[in-house]
């Protein structure tokens, strides 16, 4: 026996306008999460942002449901230069007590810089910031937007959590960028085993997917709701896990050609 199809409905734009007024609270709670030292929180916007843009055979954007996206323009904070061999998303290294398995170890990750200062910067077309580079090692391997929220939905836990998962999204997870730095001189050596080095004293520094979704969401608040006449309650505060870093110094990664 053949089950029968359900019936399906056509939504209103009103419906869909709802849709998008939820989208954009969501993103901001998770970014509040975020800000306050909960870094795992800006995960589930993936699925909020896959929701927004991602257009497939089958189904179409919120947006696409109700404006026209190549009018939108979208703040980009990702400030590649042409002399950038390698670029890293302008993001800084930090230390904070505790992993999610072992609270006496030490989380090194990244996080962003203070993101209000760029709120008025340049904006880009919707296309070139869908398809724009955010990070890229100088042997080819690149993460766009499209695919930093497509992968994190889709493989990494936003909506699914798979087997196998797209191997520069799980590197630049996991620290291995190629990357890595020494940061002995800067704490006794109680503290810093607890970053587990390498015997060499090299550290690998996770997570730098969840910081480059931070600052995705910013340009996506501060840049669609005011074009779509949406007012939303958004209040970035990103000196709180700058002020939580066990080492006074912030370091960022940044490999440039010589002229």
């Amino acid at each position: 026996m053949k089950r029968k199809k359900s019936l399906k409905i056509n939504r209103s734009n009103e419906e869909y306008k709802v849709q998008l007024i939820n989208c954009f609270n969501n993103l901001v709670k998770d970014s509040e999460n975020y800000d306050k030292g909960n870094f795992e929180s800006i995960r589930r916007s993936s699925v909020t942002l896959r929701m927004l843009f991602y257009n497939s055979i089958n189904s179409h954007s919120i947006l696409d449901q109700l404006v026209d996206t190549s009018k939108l323009k979208i703040l980009n904070t990702f400030l590649i230069e042409k002399n950038d061999s390698c670029y890293f998303g302008d993001v800084y290294l930090v230390q904070k007590i505790g992993t999610v398995l072992d609270k006496n170890k030490i989380y090194t990750t990244f996080i962003p810089d203070d993101l209000t200062i760029m709120s008025t910067g340049k904006k880009i077309s919707f296309k070139d910031w869908w398809s724009g580079k955010i990070f890229f090692m100088n042997e080819g391997t690149e993460i766009t937007r499209h695919k930093l929220i497509t992968v994190m939905a889709n493989q990494d836990g936003g909506a699914h959590v798979d087997d196998s998962v797209d191997s520069a999204y799980l590197n630049i997870s996991r620290g291995n960028t190629g990357y890595s730095v020494n940061l002995s001189e800067f704490f006794p050596n109680e503290i810093y085993s607890k970053m587990d080095p390498d015997k060499n004293g090299f550290i690998q520094t996770k997570d730098l997917n969840l910081a480059l979704m931070r600052k995705i969401v910013h340009e996506v608040l501060v840049s669609l709701p005011r074009q779509l006449q949406i007012d939303i309650d958004y209040n970035p505060d990103f000196s709180y896990n700058m002020k939580s870093n066990l080492n006074k110094l912030m370091f960022s990664i940044k490999v440039s050609n010589s002229k």
